[in-house]
């Protein structure tokens, strides 16, 4: 993910966005980019990384704009239920449960995932108290977090699975 200062978040959308924002940037002379920008205290600019260059640059347009199109707000609406509906508590209204996406169930199994803890977590995946839950991931703006290492606010466990 890339950074945006914290200011300039606040400013286009206010205590609605006080992590980050999800995006798709279009500039002829910088490319096409997409993904996550967390919200930086410290910053003046938007800071995007090569891994977010989804398309190089024009080779025949040297235009100067930049168009940012915002996606998605975090935390949204939707991601503050499931934390509350993970932690045990029951939201107002909670959100919608998928069912178990068939590609993530191969995925365990390849990684040797037992098949009955799959069976189990497809049966409960409409359950009120869910176990398991899909989170979006932006990069350490603190600079604190060891390498090879996350952090997860809120979750009452030690233990997360991750993939990507």
């Amino acid at each position: 993910c890339g950074f945006i200062p914290y200011d300039l978040l606040q400013q286009c959308f206010g205590k609605a966005a006080q992590l980050g924002v999800q995006v798709r940037i279009f500039a002829p002379t910088l490319g096409v980019f997409k993904g996550v920008l967390c919200a930086k205290k410290g910053i003046a600019k938007i800071q995007l990384f090569p891994s977010m260059r989804k398309v190089p640059p024009s080779q025949t347009c040297s235009d100067d704009w930049v168009a940012l199109l915002v996606l998605r707000v975090y935390p949204s609406a939707g991601s503050l239920k499931m934390g509350k509906r993970l932690a045990g508590e029951k939201p107002p209204k909670l959100p919608e449960a998928k069912p178990l996406s068939p590609m993530i169930q191969v995925l365990w199994k390849t990684l040797g995932v037992p098949a009955d803890l799959i069976d189990k977590l497809k049966k409960k995946a409409r359950d009120e108290k869910a176990e398991h839950a899909f989170v979006v991931g932006v990069g350490d703006p603190t600079d604190s977090i060891p390498e090879k290492h996350i952090f997860v606010t809120g979750l009452p466990v030690s233990t997360v699975f991750v993939t990507r």
